[in-house]
Parts: structure tokens; C-alpha cells; sequence
């Protein structure tokens, strides 16, 4: 059995798939499958694709019954969830030769803005975190004995293989070092930043000791004191002008907007100016956090010998920090 019933009824419809939107969707009550299934079947490419791999969603959904039903259940209710935050920009309305039309009856007429607003919002964001959900699923089922192998499609995915190569590896985690609403959205958005400060800008601040980051004890707690929440918050600085979302899932860098009426839940984007100096305290703090990095190594030159320990320390060379808005880190 598939994950999703697209069986399709002699009118049309798709009977099957609407009772079970309506087990996930508690405001589904009327409407058309034929509305919705091509935004299903985008969440579905666009969304799970990319989160666990194509192949992997594939085997599973050729072999649900030897997965946990927690499993089959997170993948439905983000897709749906996901499919739905894109159907009420169009639920309702026609397109006609007269123009575009919006429905309504004796008895109902269409929801306010800010009402479909706050809707489409929620169950997008029920639908991310779902997303989030899923793979944290699954990164646990992999540290059971004997389940692993059922996942082996999924740690062949070019997105896990990716992640793996990172000090930081998910959302959740990035979350420890700079609060982000453990958004995999923001994550995976400034994911190139995050790479580009890992492997260029720290990479060769640390020398060989960044080798041994993940292996030897003593670099684990550098790493964990200095080097990744640096890498965070320089990313955070790199990324934040590109960001489709931070503290927050549909806008740039969202604050609080209490004038709306009717005590709807709106944003608005922030301006220029609290974006710059969002973005200098990112950079400020990872300014702090690479020089600390440097001294802690120095006071213990003999936990960390493959530093080169003789050579003066001074990075107002990297022009390529200047450039991309970094800190200019000098070590004293």
C-alpha cells in the first residue's frame, strides 16, 4: 500500500485522499481533490524530496508496511499540512472570461485577509516542523540495532551525505549555538554560508587542529565553546540578507507588528537599519568567539600541537572577511 491514495473516482474526484486530508487538516471540510492534488504532489517533490531523498521516500512508499506507522503518519500530515498553506491562496476563487471571481453563498462568504493570512501560516508551519519531525524520526530509528539497514537509502541521499560533513549538522543543533527556532528553512538556506565559514574562514584559523575536531576530547570542547557557536553566528551575519526566513517562516527577518486590527497575527519585514545592526551583532559575536577560539589554544599549546604555536597571529590579511561583511579578527 502507498503512503497516499491517489485513486481517482468515474467523476473525477479523489474521494480517498480528501477523507484522509480531512484526518490532518482539521478545517478541511468541502473541497475539491482535483483543487488540491497537484499541491500535494508538490509538496511531496519539492518538500520530502529534498528533506530524506528521493529514493528513500520512493522505497517507502513501496514498502510502508515495513516502517513504523509514525513514520507514514509525519510524512502525510506534512505533506498535507504543506499542500494546504498553497490551496488557500486559491481555494474559492475561479478564474472566469470575465475575470477572476471569488465564491460565496447565502449562508457563507470569504474569510477575512488576515484570517486566511494567519491560516495559511500556521499549517505551513505545522507542515516545516513535521518536516523537522520526520527527520529527527529517522536519525533515531538509525541508532537502533536493526533498524538501521531499513534506512540505508536515506544516508545515501545527497542531502544527509552533506550534512555529515558539518560541525553543525541540522537545525536543532545550529539552535544551541544561535536561535533560529530550530528552522530548518533558515538552516537550509544559509547551509552554503554555514560550508564557506566552516571550511574557509575557520579551517584556516585552526590548521591541523581542525582535523581533529570530531576525534581528539580536548578539540570537541574547543568545538563546542568557540568554534561552532562562531561558525553560527558568522553564518547568521554572511547569510541574514538572503534569508527567506529567520525567527520565523514567510518573510525576511520578521518583528512583531501589534497595529493590526481584529488582533490578527501579522509581521512585517524589518528595515534596512535594524537589519544592519542585526547583522554587526552576529559578526561582533563571532569576532568574540574566534578570538577566544585562538586563545584558548595558545594557553594550552600542549593539548593542541598541531597548531603552529610559533608563528604570529594576525588574520587583517583576509581581505576576504571584509568582503563578505566578516569580522576582521586580530588576536593579541
Amino acid at each position: 500500500m502507498a503512503i497516499f491514495n491517489f485513486t481517482q473516482a468515474p467523476n473525477g474526484e479523489y474521494p480517498e485522499l480528501i477523507k484522509e486530508i480531512q484526518m490532518y487538516v482539521p478545517v478541511a471540510n468541502v473541497f475539491s481533490g482535483k483543487a488540491i492534488i497537484g499541491f500535494v504532489r508538490e509538496a511531496i517533490q519539492k518538500q520530502i524530496y529534498k528533506a530524506v531523498g528521493r529514493d528513500f521516500y520512493l522505497y517507502v512508499d513501496a514498502n510502508t508496511n515495513n516502517y513504523p506507522s509514525d513514520l507514514i503518519d509525519m510524512i502525510k500530515r506534512a505533506v498535507f499540512n504543506l499542500a494546504f498553506s498553497k490551496y488557500t491562496n486559491t481555494g474559492g476563487v475561479q478564474i472566469t472570461n470575465i475575470g477572476i471571481m471569488e465564491s460565496s453563498n447565502a449562508t457563507q462568504e470569504p474569510a477575512r485577509l488576515e484570517r486566511i493570512a494567519n491560516l495559511r501560516n500556521d499549517i505551513f508551519e505545522t507542515g516545516i516542523r513535521e518536516i523537522d519531525e520526520i527527520i529527527a524520526f529517522i536519525e533515531d530509528q538509525l541508532k537502533i540495532t536493526g533498524e538501521a539497514a531499513k534506512y540505508q537509502k536515506y544516508t545515501e541521499a545527497v542531502a544527509y551525505a552533506e550534512r555529515q560533513t558539518l560541525l553543525i549538522k541540522s537545525a536543532v543543533e545550529f539552535n544551541n549555538y544561535y536561535p533560529i527556532n530550530e528552522s530548518r528553512l533558515v538552516f537550509n538556506t544559509i547551509l552554503s554560508e554555514i560550508k564557506l565559514v566552516q571550511n574557509v574562514t575557520v579551517k584556516k584559523l585552526l590548521h591541523g587542529v581542525f582535523g581533529i575536531l570530531e576525534s581528539d576530547e580536548k578539540a570537541k570542547e574547543l568545538a563546542e565553546m568557540f568554534v561552532k557557536p562562531a561558525i553560527a553566528h558568522l553564518a547568521i551575519s554572511r547569510g541574514v540578507m538572503k534569508l527567506s526566513s529567520i525567527l520565523g517562516l514567510n518573510a525576511t527577518i520578521l518583528i512583531f507588528d501589534n497595529t493590526a486590527n481584529n488582533y490578527s497575527k501579522t509581521y512585517k519585514t524589518a528595515p534596512q537599519d535594524f537589519l544592519k545592526a542585526f547583522q554587526e551583532d552576529a559578526a561582533k559575536k563571532a569576532d568574540e568567539y574566534l578570538k577566544l577560539m585562538i586563545s584558548e589554544i595558545q594557553e594550552n599549546a600542549d593539548d593542541f600541537p598541531d597548531y603552529p604555536h610559533a608563528e604570529p597571529i594576525g588574520f587583517e590579511d583576509l581581505e576576504n572577511h571584509k568582503n563578505h561583511n566578516h569580522p576582521r579578527v586580530v588576536v593579541l
